[in-house]
C-alpha cells in the first residue's frame, strides 16, 4: 500500500528524533520546513515508486495482466531508456455535407458529427467558409451541386484517439446534438479515414521498449521491425520471407529452380484498414465512349485497387465503369531496384504499375487521343514507397541483400450475428460490440487464425443471454495474380496456403471495415452484421 507525504513525513521525524534528540522537529521549525517536508514529499514518489515496482506495478504483473493497464511507473523505466509512450492517434478524414438549398455557411472548429450506428463522434478540424461563390483562393469552401442537392467536403478528425474511428468510405453520419449545420440533410465519408491508434498499453510500451533496445539494422525481422518503428512510418506489423521459404519465388528465377541467397520480400502493414487516397490522372481516348490511362509507382505505390473513376470537378457520386484493368511492372525509373521478374512478384510493391480502361461519355464529343483530367480514388497502404527507400538507400542498405518491400495481402472479413437480450427491456451497446470486433480483426497478428469463438467472447462481455449459433466468417483475399480468392468457417479462419496466388499467412492478414461500397460506388453493405432478438 502506497504511503502518503504526511506517513513518510511521521517516519523521516522519528527517525531524527532518535538519532539527534535534541533536534527540534516540532512544525513550523526550520528543520522541518526547510528539511523534513522537502525531503518527504520527493522521498514519498520515490518511495512509491519502488512499492509499485515490487507489487501490481511490476513489469512482470503487467505482462501477465489479462486486461489492459496503464501504470505510470512503466513509463518511468521506459524513460530511462528515452521511450516514451505513445499517447495514440487521432484518425481524421473528410466528410462529404448535404444541405437543402444554396446558402453561405459559416462553421466553426468544434461542430460535431455522429456516426449514429457506431456512435462514433468527429469533430470539424478547422473553421470554414462556405458559399456557392467561393473564392478558393483565399480559403472559402465551394458549395456544389448535384441535381437538386447542395454539398460541400469537410475536415473532420475523431474526437479521441483509436482505431475503431476508422471508417469507410460513404459511411453515413448525422450532427451531434449539441451541435448545428443550417439546412443540414445528410453527410457521408468522403473515401476512407486514416488509421487511428489507442494509447499503448504497458504490454506495448514494454514490448517496444525490448525491440527499442535490440540492434536497430536490416538484418533480421525484428531489427527491422526496431529500425522501422522509429521513424513516422506507422509500421503496425511485417513479416520477412527469405530463400528458405516456401513464398519465396523471386530467388528461383534460374534454370535449376534453386533459390539463391540473398533475396527476402518484406511484408508489412501500414494502417489498421487499408486507406484511400485521390489521385489526378490524365486518360487518353482510345475508341468511343472509352478512355485509358495508366497508374505507376508516382502515383500510388503497391496500391490494392481502384475504387473510382470521376472527371475531375465533376459533382457526380458513383464512378465510371472500368471495363479493364492490366497490370504490370517498371523499375526504369529507379537508380537503384530490386530484382523482379514478372508481375506478380511486382504486385503491391512500389514497381506496380496498371492501365485501366474505363467508360465515359464526353460532352462535347471529342476525338480518339484527346485528353483529359480524371479523380482516381484508389485502396492502399500508406508508406510503401518510403520502406523501400530505406533497404536501396546507399547509407542504410546491406550491400549482399535485395529486400522486396509489399503491401501485406488483405483479406477482407464479413460476418453476421444474432444476439439474444436477457431481457426483453434490455438495450445491448451495439455499437461498443462492433468496435470491439473491429479492433480484435484488425490487429490479429501475421501467422495467426481468426476465431469464431473470441468473436463470441466478445459478445459476452456485454450483458447478452446467447449468441445464435453457427456463426458464419467469410473472407476474400486479394491475390498477386489479380484474382480473389474466397474462405469461410464456422470455427476457425485460416489464411491458406496457395503459393501461385502468393497466399500464406506469412503474406497475408485479416482486415475488416464496418461497412463495404457496393458495386455502383454509392450503396453500402455492412460487414458488421449484428441482429438483436
Amino acid at each position: 500500500m502506497s504511503d502518503t507525504i504526511a506517513d513518510t513525513q511521521a517516519r523521516f521525524e522519528a527517525f531524527i528524533t532518535e538519532t539527534f534528540p535534541e533536534a527540534d522537529v516540532a512544525p513550523g521549525s526550520v528543520l522541518s520546513e526547510l528539511l523534513i517536508k522537502l525531503s518527504a514529499a520527493v522521498h514519498n514518489e520515490i518511495s512509491n515508486d519502488i512499492t509499485d515496482l515490487s507489487s501490481s506495478g511490476s513489469v512482470a504483473d503487467a505482462l501477465a495482466s489479462t486486461t489492459d493497464t496503464y501504470n505510470p511507473v512503466i513509463d518511468k523505466i521506459a524513460s530511462n531508456y528515452n521511450v516514451t509512450r505513445n499517447q495514440g492517434k487521432q484518425s481524421t478524414g473528410k466528410i462529404r455535407v448535404y444541405i437543402a438549398r444554396s446558402r453561405n455557411l459559416s462553421l466553426k472548429a468544434g461542430v460535431q458529427f455522429i456516426q449514429p450506428t457506431l456512435n462514433l463522434i468527429y469533430d470539424l478540424a478547422a473553421d470554414m467558409s462556405i458559399s456557392p461563390t467561393a473564392d478558393t483562393a483565399d480559403g472559402e469552401t465551394q458549395l456544389f451541386q448535384l441535381n437538386n442537392q447542395y454539398y460541400f467536403i469537410a475536415p473532420v478528425i475523431a474526437d479521441s484517439v483509436g482505431s475503431q474511428y476508422q471508417v469507410s468510405d460513404k459511411t453515413k453520419f448525422s450532427v451531434a446534438t449539441d451541435s448545428s449545420v443550417g439546412d443540414f440533410v445528410m453527410a457521408e465519408a468522403y473515401g476512407n479515414f486514416t488509421s487511428g491508434l489507442p494509447l499503448e498499453t504497458d504490454k506495448q510500451l514494454i514490448s517496444r521498449l525490448k525491440s527499442g533496445l535490440s540492434n536497430k539494422g536490416l538484418l533480421s525481422e525484428q531489427s527491422i521491425l526496431a529500425n522501422l518503428q522509429t521513424r513516422d512510418l506507422s509500421v503496425q506489423a511485417l513479416t520477412i520471407v527469405g530463400a528458405a521459404d516456401s513464398e519465396m519465388s523471386r530467388s528461383k528465377q534460374n534454370a535449376f529452380g534453386i533459390s539463391t541467397l540473398g533475396m527476402a520480400d518484406v511484408y508489412v502493414r501500414t494502417s489498421i484498414g487499408p486507406e484511400t487516397i485521390a489521385v489526378t490522372k490524365t486518360a487518353t481516348k482510345v475508341d468511343t465512349g472509352s478512355w485509358q490511362f495508366v497508374l505507376d509507382h508516382n502515383d500510388v505505390a503497391g496500391f490494392y485497387r481502384i475504387l473510382s473513376v470521376l472527371p475531375v470537378g465533376s459533382s457526380a457520386l458513383g464512378s465510371q465503369e472500368i471495363t479493364n484493368q492490366t497490370f504490370g511492372y517498371s523499375i526504369t525509373d529507379f537508380a537503384r531496384a530490386n530484382v523482379i521478374n514478372n508481375t506478380n512478384e511486382a504486385r503491391f510493391t512500389q514497381y506496380q504499375t496498371c492501365t485501366v480502361t474505363f467508360n465515359y461519355v464526353e460532352s462535347p464529343l471529342v476525338d480518339v487521343g484527346n485528353q483529359q483530367d480524371f479523380t482516381v480514388v484508389v485502396y492502399y497502404q500508406p508508406n510503401i514507397a518510403a520502406i523501400q527507400n530505406i533497404f536501396l538507400d546507399d547509407t542504410e542498405r546491406i550491400a549482399c541483400a535485395d529486400y522486396l518491400v509489399k503491401a501485406v495481402l488483405p483479406c477482407f472479413v464479413s460476418l453476421n450475428l444474432k444476439l439474444f437480450k436477457q431481457f426483453s427491456t434490455d438495450t445491448l451497446p451495439v455499437d461498443k460490440i462492433k468496435q470491439d470486433i473491429f479492433n480484435y480483426i484488425n490487429t490479429i497478428p501475421f501467422g495467426e487464425s481468426l476465431y469464431i469463438s473470441k468473436i463470441v467472447d466478445i459478445c459476452h462481455d456485454y450483458s447478452i443471454k446467447r449468441v445464435d449459433l453457427p456463426v458464419t466468417v467469410d473472407g476474400e483475399i486479394l491475390c498477386v495474380d489479380g484474382t480473389t480468392l474466397s474462405i469461410s468457417s464456422t470455427d476457425v479462419l485460416d489464411i491458406p496456403t496457395n503459393l501461385t496466388k502468393g497466399v500464406t499467412k506469412n503474406t497475408t492478414q485479416f482486415f475488416i471495415d464496418y461497412y463495404t461500397v457496393g458495386s455502383d460506388n454509392t450503396n453500402l453493405t455492412d460487414n458488421i452484421g449484428i441482429e438483436v432478438i
